[in-house]
């Protein structure tokens, strides 16, 4: 079954706003939005990679970082991330940059900006 952004932003909403809590971690002493954290939270993108390939070393930064750092580090991340980049670093930002009880409207907003439809 091929990748899509509907399939993408299904998993990520549905994720988010089952999950109801940013994924947040203390990162070069700040507490930071994280891909995944030692309780089982993860963010908006690191819902999305499967925890068996998930490595510390991903929390180097967004997106962006985390495609052009894969090789050279040698963890693997979903092959469409490069395809969906901008994408997912839109979805990122919800995660990061609004309070939880904001997401369900973020989401919706995001879905009607982007032609999809909001997951059930």
């Amino acid at each position: 079954m091929a990748t899509t952004k509907q399939s993408i932003f299904n998993r990520v909403a549905k994720h988010l706003l089952a999950q109801n809590k940013q994924a947040k971690k203390h990162i070069d002493h700040a507490l930071l939005c994280a891909y995944r954290t030692e309780d089982g939270l993860a963010c908006a993108v690191g819902c999305l990679i499967p925890k068996r390939d998930y490595s510390p070393q991903m929390e180097c930064g967004g997106v962006n970082s985390l495609i052009w750092e894969q090789q050279k580090r040698g963890y693997k991340i979903p092959k469409y991330f490069s395809k969906y980049k901008q994408f997912l670093i839109d979805l990122q930002l919800i995660h990061d940059g609004e309070e939880p009880k904001n997401w369900r409207q973020c989401l919706e907003d995001f879905a009607i900006t982007n032609n999809l439809t909001m997951p059930s």
